[in-house]
């Protein structure tokens, strides 16, 4: 599957409800305020269970708590979750 997050957020990030979220979703913004880049292509990640959420960030793999993740990207658009390529992951 291809395309930023801003893609990805369109295409298939179709829930906020945190009782749909399930582990191995995408959560992502599809723009946020605090980077140049991330006001256009948004920011991704990926919710591995236990409130945790991974992404990318200059260059290396961090861990966040969700609701961090959420608190920071989530100020201009709502932070939405899908399985990528709505392919759900078992």
């Amino acid at each position: 599957f291809t395309g930023d997050a801003c893609d990805l957020y369109d295409r298939y990030c179709t829930s906020s409800d945190l009782s749909q979220l399930k582990c191995g979703m995408i959560v992502a913004v599809s723009t946020h305020p605090h980077t140049a880049a991330g006001s256009i292509w948004g920011h991704v990640g990926i919710f591995v269970g236990d409130g945790t959420v991974l992404d990318s960030v200059y260059g290396y793999v961090r861990t966040s708590s969700l609701k961090d993740w959420m608190d920071f990207y989530g100020v201009t658009v709502p932070v939405k979750w899908g399985w990528l390529g709505n392919v759900q992951v078992v």
